[in-house]
């Protein structure tokens, strides 16, 4: 990794509200628009719609008693969409996107809910919580309740994933298993056995874009890692890091971005391995990685949206110096007690 060129800008940060634990796009965002709009999952109890163009907040969904962890959110099929929160009070909740009014909470969790996925085709919200368990929960029921209860993992499900084109859902352990189970209304089945390749938390999985044939692992380790899935998993790639993992990201053109504990996000080249461009512009933990057409957006536990260029840095072209990252916002609520419980749920130790 030391003969990658970095970059120390990146084109737009903004200053946003409390820690940013997870992102969701928006996908209703008007494709003219520069700049997307996001959901932010913050530390400070709250998840919110802000728009990155006009750097402003459009909705506020309040009503968790602990940070939120994780969202998921509805496709436009009529006049009502949905947004679905997690939460350290170990409840998840519904929320009307457009009037911002809580519609149903879940409960059923006896540990904090780290990941939500939903599978709207079928009806379906599978949430994971720090304790190793998953729930499926039906949706086409007033009020929702839940089909079935998973046990697998010893430790919290850091990251749900739904194999494209499939009824297939991966599973990503803090204790460095990796499951995958066949999901349908009336039943869940375990797809062969825990699979133990990273030597930590792994922390997000994404299926490879270019070949469908492989995964994407980022892992406490320090590394991520591409997996081939037929006839088993198999490791294909390694990159290695000197921090812990904490997103992957695919790009086109085999280019696959990584986050990291120190705030660095690495462009590699997916194919032969060689980290092309480090970017630092967070000066704490990335917690999510996006793309919006040629952008990546980066949310980090230093309370900012990191907005890069990625193209324009692939080629070496200048970017736009931005706005002190390193100030801390007034509306992050942590208490100590909760800023040191923050630090114990998300440390890779």
């Amino acid at each position: 990794m030391s003969s990658e060129t970095r970059f120390s800008c990146a084109d737009k940060v903004c200053q946003l509200k409390g820690k940013i634990l997870n992102l969701e796009l928006d996908l209703t965002t008007p494709q003219r628009k520069v700049f997307p709009r996001v959901f932010v999952c913050a530390a400070s109890h709250i998840c919110y719609l802000y728009d990155l163009e006009e750097e402003t907040l459009c909705k506020t969904y309040r009503g968790h008693n602990g940070p939120v962890t994780c969202c998921q959110v509805e496709k436009l099929t009529d006049q009502k969409r949905h947004l679905f929160t997690g939460s350290w009070d170990k409840t998840i909740k519904k929320w009307d996107i457009r009037t911002g009014e809580c519609v149903e909470t879940l409960f059923g969790h006896s540990d904090y809910v780290r990941s939500l996925l939903l599978l709207q085709d079928l009806g379906l919200l599978v949430s994971g919580s720090s304790n190793g368990e998953l729930f499926v929960w039906d949706l086409n029921q007033t009020p929702t309740k839940c089909l079935h209860v998973l046990k697998g993992h010893t430790r919290g499900v850091e990251c749900i994933v739904r194999e494209p084109g499939s009824c297939v859902i991966w599973t990503c352990g803090g204790e460095s298993s990796i499951r995958c189970w066949s999901i349908s209304r009336e039943s869940v089945q375990p797809i062969d056995d825990a699979f133990w390749g990273h030597q930590s938390n792994v922390y997000s999985l994404v299926f490879d874009t270019m070949n469908d044939g492989s995964v994407w692992t980022a892992s406490a380790d320090s590394t991520v890692r591409e997996w081939s899935l037929y006839p088993q998993l198999r490791e294909e790639t390694k990159l290695e890091h000197s921090e812990h993992c904490t997103d992957v990201l695919q790009w086109p053109c085999s280019i696959v971005v990584t986050a990291c504990r120190d705030g660095s996000i690495h462009l590699w080249n997916g194919s032969g391995g060689e980290c092309l461009r480090t970017l630092h512009g967070h000066s704490d933990k990335v917690t999510k990685l996006l793309k919006w057409k040629n952008l990546l957006l980066s949310g980090s536990l230093d309370t900012t949206i990191a907005i890069w260029d990625v193209p324009r840095i692939l080629e070496g072209r200048s970017i736009v110096k931005p706005t002190d990252s390193n100030s801390q916002n007034a509306d992050d609520i942590l208490t100590a007690e909760e800023l040191a419980e923050l630090e114990e749920l998300m440390s890779d130790e």
